[in-house]
């Protein structure tokens, strides 16, 4: 018990040190790394909070008041799934874009909003390998559509995250 919330509040600490305008200390995540989403008008650079296991992505955004303009969360699953979100104790409104194996983003969610329980993009989810939520309209301001491309950092051999 001790051990375990040792390490959730170093972890914590690394986090907030990392990025302090969008951790907080009851939301854990493995990784805090940057991508860029490659866009008609040119590369999007976006700070991301990486959830691969399945306590992070179930704990996602919830509880935030705020998330920073270029932040996001990128939710990273096993292959070969169909993934669909929720707002459930979200409290902000996000986009949710789904991006397949290659990076291609295959779906955009605009403006889902907080505490919704209608799964996104449909009960059956769609097929892809991650999905990146942003705050609510920021893929429309940035010019983000269907057909661009975030490459696969779930490719990487180490994103930081233990128990997958």
């Amino acid at each position: 018990m001790i051990t375990d919330l040792f390490r959730r509040a170093v972890l914590t600490a690394v986090i907030v040190s990392a990025a302090p305008t969008f951790a907080s200390a009851d939301t854990p995540t493995c990784n805090v790394t940057s991508l860029a989403i490659e866009t008609q008008q040119g590369e999007i650079p976006i700070t991301v909070e990486v959830a691969t296991t399945p306590e992070t992505r179930e704990i996602g955004l919830m509880n935030r008041t705020d998330l920073a303009p270029d932040a996001g969360m990128l939710f990273v699953y096993p292959p070969g799934r169909a993934i669909a979100l929720w707002m459930k104790n979200t409290l902000i409104p996000l986009d949710m874009l789904f991006i397949d194996d290659t990076g291609i983003i295959r779906f955009i969610k605009h403006d889902a909003q907080p505490h919704e329980l209608t799964p996104v993009p449909g009960p059956n989810g769609i097929a892809a390998r991650a999905a990146l939520e942003l705050n609510g309209g920021r893929s429309a301001e940035l010019g983000i559509e269907v057909g661009d491309r975030i490459p696969p950092i779930w490719a990487e051999v180490n994103l930081g995250c233990e128990g997958e």
